[in-house]
């Protein structure tokens, strides 16, 4: 008779130890959520405010930019994939500057992002240029501009760097010449496509 009372309370001993563990494993899981859902609040906030301060300096820039500046350099250009170590250039239509020409962009309130003209001054103006879209004539005698992007403002002071197609494109060799002047181009309001494949009509 005496064993019967002492399994009930082993048991009912049992049972309330697991209940205590499972709403101690209960609360444990309330708590990481919470402090999961704080941490979230707070990088939110933090993005938040991030975003505020890029608007703002956005909105100082505007006010600092001066839309009538423009900057013009020459500098000897070589090849950005085999000269300037930056082989992924060479697959995009971007200058890499020096730094003291970003210094000049600064200093005279040119509007960001840049965009360049690069030409060939030892070109005559009559040279097939990029708006004759003859690709063959420019292959061959070299077009008298182009235009470009930045990339980065890394190369060494007294040289750029240009891919070899835009090189090619102006008829530069490795340490010609080149005159850099930023421009702003106005926004394309069309574009036509040519299909490559009969897949094109599957997209």
């Amino acid at each position: 008779p005496d064993s019967i009372p002492s399994a009930a309370t082993t048991a009912l001993a049992e049972v309330q130890a697991t209940c205590r563990a499972r709403v101690a494993v209960l609360r444990e899981q309330q708590r990481v959520r919470e402090e999961a859902a704080q941490a979230e609040r707070a990088e939110e906030a933090r993005r938040a405010q991030e975003r505020a301060r890029q608007q703002w300096l956005d909105q100082q820039r505007q006010q600092e930019v001066d839309p009538s500046a423009w900057l013009e350099v020459r500098l000897p250009v070589f090849s950005v994939g085999d000269v300037g170590g930056k082989p992924e250039v060479e697959l995009v239509d971007q200058a890499v500057l020096p730094a003291d020409v970003l210094q000049d962009i600064v200093s005279k309130r040119v509007a960001m992002p840049v965009t360049l003209r690069v030409t060939n001054p030892l070109l005559p103006p009559s040279t097939a240029s990029a708006e004759d879209g003859d690709a063959s004539s420019a292959a061959e005698t070299g077009s008298r501009l182009s235009h470009a992007g930045v990339f980065d403002f890394t190369a060494p002071s007294g040289m750029a760097f240009l891919p070899k197609v835009v090189m090619a494109k102006l008829g530069l060799q490795e340490g010609s010449l080149a005159c850099f002047r930023t421009v702003t181009l106005p926004k394309g309001r069309a574009a036509r496509l040519q299909p490559l494949s009969e897949g094109w009509a599957h997209v």
